[in-house]
């Protein structure tokens, strides 16, 4: 009885030791398992800006690694540095033995954005804008009609920069560029300035003047567009014209001289066009002179 008993033991002994010697003993398949637990990338996934950098490593690395890209335009690595060449996305890989240890980047360009792209403003009206930026930037303005918008920056490189833009005192619509300086990148605002231009006479009374002969008179003309006037035709004999030198954009003055009154005065005319750049006439002011005798 005693020794049926022994012999059941050591067969449930020896049962229970071929269950778990395996699970206990690494095998060809678990040492397999193992060394692909240890050998994984620090990172699978990784966004760059252009000109950034950033170290990839291979943890618990058993054998030699070698560093390769999908595409050296976009990203470059090199022990593990990887640099962000160009916008776009490729992978990056570390060879160990056969299995290749993939990483995805994505590279992207710093932000540099307006805070409004467009904007409507009334004469001598303003209104100010955010420049945003990743990194801290340096800035300059222009405008393609400094005579319907203007702008300026209110401080120094930022990564937050307000700008003032400004409507001028003619109506219209402008581009107001703001570029970086170090990369050239630029973005523009589209400005509207609402309201009518003039043009006229700044002194209605100016459209019948008399002058005495050999005397000059100044008339100032009215002309929001800051576009000279042209001088139409007119008699010479009685009376000249021409613009002055001195005039501030907006209010233009003409100089008008008698020339022979005659015995007892003559009179004539000029018109004013206002003709916008393809020639067309978009306004015109008429004045009508008269030439009297010196001394009367």
């Amino acid at each position: 009885m005693n020794n049926k008993r022994g012999i059941l033991f050591a067969l449930l002994t020896a049962l229970m030791l071929a269950v778990m010697v395996p699970s206990i003993m690494p095998g060809k398949n678990n040492a397999a398992s193992v060394e692909a637990k240890k050998a994984r990338i620090s990172k699978s996934r990784i966004t760059l800006r252009k000109g950034g950098t950033f170290k990839l490593f291979v943890r618990h690395k058993k054998k030699k690694i070698r560093w390769h890209t999908s595409n050296a335009k976009i990203a470059t690595v090199s022990r593990g540095k990887v640099t962000a060449k160009g916008i776009g996305k490729c992978t990056v890989w570390a060879r160990h033995g056969k299995r290749r240890l993939t990483c995805a980047v994505t590279v992207r360009e710093d932000y540099f954005t307006v805070s409004n792209s467009s904007l409507k403003l009334n004469k001598n009206e303003s209104q100010t804008i955010v420049i945003n930026s990743e990194k801290k930037s340096a800035i300059t303005v222009s405008t393609s009609n400094k005579y319907i918008a203007t702008a300026s920056p209110l401080t120094g490189p930022g990564s937050k920069i307000p700008v003032r833009i400004t409507g001028e005192g003619t109506a219209g619509s402008a581009v107001i560029t703001i570029k970086e300086k170090k990369s050239g990148r630029k973005r523009v605002v589209n400005v509207t300035v609402a309201g009518n231009n003039e043009f006229r006479l700044e002194n209605a009374d100016d459209a019948n003047i008399e002058i005495m002969e050999g005397k000059t008179k100044t008339v100032l003309v009215r002309c929001d567009q800051r576009i000279l006037p042209q001088i139409g035709e007119y008699d010479g004999e009685v009376f000249s014209c021409d613009w002055g030198f001195n005039w501030n954009e907006r209010i233009v003055p003409l100089k008008i001289t008698g020339e022979d009154a005659g015995e007892n005065g003559r009179s004539g005319s000029v018109a004013l066009p206002l003709k916008d750049s393809e020639g067309t006439t978009i306004g015109k002011v008429g004045i009508s002179v008269t030439v009297i005798p010196a001394g009367e």
